[in-house]
């Protein structure tokens, strides 16, 4: 089975999911089970027929405009009662609508977000990816901040993320080579404008090498987007905001997010909750639609 969960019922989720089962084929919503609150999804034209729905709630739950601990509750139970049931093998992929990481720190949750959570729930190293017909990459950093950056890159952890983003593209069907980013401005220019690239990416990239591992560089990050566009490569980036501006200008919604490394798959749309336009039937639900197929074609294609 496929799971989705609804993520923050106060936000555009329950909307862009049931757009997505709306468009879907009927081969796909079979294999479908919905973990979500059953009130928030019907405002936005759920019913049964669409998929098979875990009616899931907590005590005094209302629906709340913004970010609200209610819905940071919820949607964090939705989560875990999905991975309880993956833990037991009883599904083989999980989908996951947008949260608010301020409506979980609201209701007192410490993750920074599902792949935090993940990580930490399976003690597995993971990779964060976004991908879609024209172009695979990947991040080596996450949601932290700037200013911690250098300190969490190193030789080490870009050695593994590359390992990890190998076995992606292998399970895609995509074996061309590895365009790994700089982390400085103009690379470092040298280690005139910091020494990461040579005391820490460069290195990497040798011993990946020396490991039969096809990986490039390091380019600046528009040199490796240029690279990898049209499936020509993977591309793999130091950080979060180095990787996403560009693609999302590039293609908008148009973009999944895989999280890889866990024993099962996991897509995301590669998008956050919207709160702004809540209520007004204009949320794209093409990222959602596309995480779902993905999902289903990574299981059973």
């Amino acid at each position: 089975m496929l799971l989705i969960t609804e993520g923050d019922p106060s936000s555009i989720s329950p909307e862009i999911i049931v757009k997505s089962l709306k468009k879907l084929p009927s081969y796909i919503r079979k294999k479908i089970i919905l973990i979500g609150e059953e009130k928030s999804l019907k405002k936005y034209g759920f019913s049964y027929d669409l998929c098979a729905l875990l009616p899931t709630t907590i005590p005094n739950f209302r629906l709340l405009p913004g970010p609200n601990p209610l819905s940071g509750e919820l949607s964090f139970k939705f989560l875990n009662i999905a991975l309880k049931i993956l833990k037991s093998k009883r599904a083989k992929a999980l989908v996951t609508a947008p949260i608010s990481k301020k409506a979980w720190a609201l209701a007192g949750i410490k993750y920074h977000g599902h792949t935090e959570y993940f990580r930490d729930y399976f003690k597995k190293e993971l990779l964060m990816s976004f991908v879609n017909d024209k172009i695979k990459t990947a991040v080596v950093c996450e949601h932290i901040p700037i200013s911690k950056l250098c300190r969490m890159i190193n030789t080490k952890v870009i050695i593994k993320k590359t390992i990890l983003f190998k076995g992606l593209l292998k399970s895609l069907k995509f074996k061309l080579p590895i365009f790994v980013s700089g982390l400085n401005p103009h690379c470092g220019d040298g280690g005139v404008i910091g020494e990461d690239e040579i005391k820490k990416i460069i290195p990497a990239i040798e011993r990946l090498k020396k490991m039969q591992i096809k990986v490039c560089c390091p380019l600046n990050p528009e040199d490796v987007f240029k690279k990898i566009e049209n499936n020509n490569g993977g591309g793999l980036f130091m950080y979060h905001d180095q990787l996403l501006p560009i693609i999302k200008i590039k293609y908008h919604l148009d973009i999944v997010h895989i999280t890889y490394g866990l024993d099962f798959i996991r897509t995301s749309p590669a998008h956050g909750t919207a709160f702004d336009i809540v209520g007004r039937d204009v949320a794209d639900f093409i990222s959602m639609y596309n995480a779902i197929i993905t999902a289903y074609k990574m299981t059973y294609l």
